[in-house]
């Protein structure tokens, strides 16, 4: 198993020239691209979508509490 790892293409290296050269290549640059036009793409959409946000309602989830439980231990027993 390799040291290094390129988490954006899913590739191993056995050492760090080999990661290197990876990180310099036209595979690596092509993923890099790719992945700058998604994030672009989706701050785009998520500025669009923040226009039209409809104003939600605070409700209680079902199921869950509506007060939180707390412990405290009593100074006086230590309990």
């Amino acid at each position: 198993i390799g040291k290094y790892e390129c988490k954006l293409c899913l590739t191993l290296h056995t050492n760090e020239g080999s990661y290197l050269a990876h990180t310099q290549g036209k595979r690596h640059q092509q993923n890099l691209a790719r992945r700058a036009a998604k994030i672009a793409k989706t701050q785009d959409l998520a500025t669009f979508q923040e226009k039209k946000k409809p104003i939600a309602r605070k409700t209680p989830r079902i199921g869950r509490p509506g007060y939180k439980v707390v412990k405290q231990l009593d100074p006086e027993t230590d309990q």
